[in-house]
């Protein structure tokens, strides 16, 4: 089991005071997004992934998860 911490998670959330999200907030450069242009499209898409596991989860950006269960979510293979 691995935990994962998003940083500065409560900036994607839509809005701070909902128990329960059901989407997040997902810039739109983010193609071309100078934070996020060295990542390759399976990066980027891991990253939209745990930002989204962590939403549902609503435990402050944290996620605790295996490596096999991030793999399947994703569909991002390890290496």
């Amino acid at each position: 089991m691995i935990v994962i911490q998003i940083v500065d998670w409560r900036s994607y959330l839509l809005r701070s005071d909902i128990k329960k999200h059901t989407s997040f907030k997902l810039p739109t450069d983010i193609a071309a997004s100078p934070k996020l242009f060295h990542l390759s499209v399976e990066a980027k898409w891991l990253w939209i992934s745990l930002i989204a596991m962590s939403t549902q989860a609503n435990k402050n950006g944290s996620i605790e998860q295996t490596l096999d269960c991030l793999e399947v979510f994703t569909g991002v293979n390890k290496k």
